[in-house]
């Protein structure tokens, strides 16, 4: 037999982050940036965020006030702004790329080392 509490506990947590998540977003881009970091689940709340809503948020709130929150972001959310900020048409702006690296090192330093080199080394040697 299933346990429904644990399901109940499950779901209700689910409930709170889509909620939190849709009130977030809603919010003025300051108060947003509050909101998420006074999270006590943070991180679960950023992953909550679909990538381009992310996307929006971080340009809405400032890319460098954001950057507590990059550093909480997921891999598909980083994916995400690099999708979205480094092509220029049909090829990569080196230019870009290594801005947003950047910004990726301001945020999370040892973690985008780590994701360059475990998932993405095909960014990492572009790059370089």
């Amino acid at each position: 037999m299933p346990d429904t509490k644990k399901f109940d506990v499950v779901s209700g947590k689910i409930s709170h982050m889509r909620a939190k998540r849709i009130e977030i977003l809603r919010m003025e881009p300051e108060k947003a940036l509050a909101a998420i970091i006074d999270e006590p689940e943070s991180v679960a709340l950023v992953h909550s965020i679909p990538e381009e809503d992310f996307f929006i948020l971080m340009h809405d709130v400032g890319v460098h006030d954001f950057l507590p929150v990059l550093a909480m972001a997921s891999d598909k959310q980083w994916e995400h702004i690099l999708d979205m900020e480094i092509w220029e048409t049909d090829r990569v702006s080196i230019a870009s790329l290594g801005k947003w690296l950047d910004v990726l090192m301001q945020a999370d330093a040892p973690r985008l080392v780590k994701w360059l080199m475990e998932t993405r080394l095909d960014i990492a040697e572009f790059y370089l």
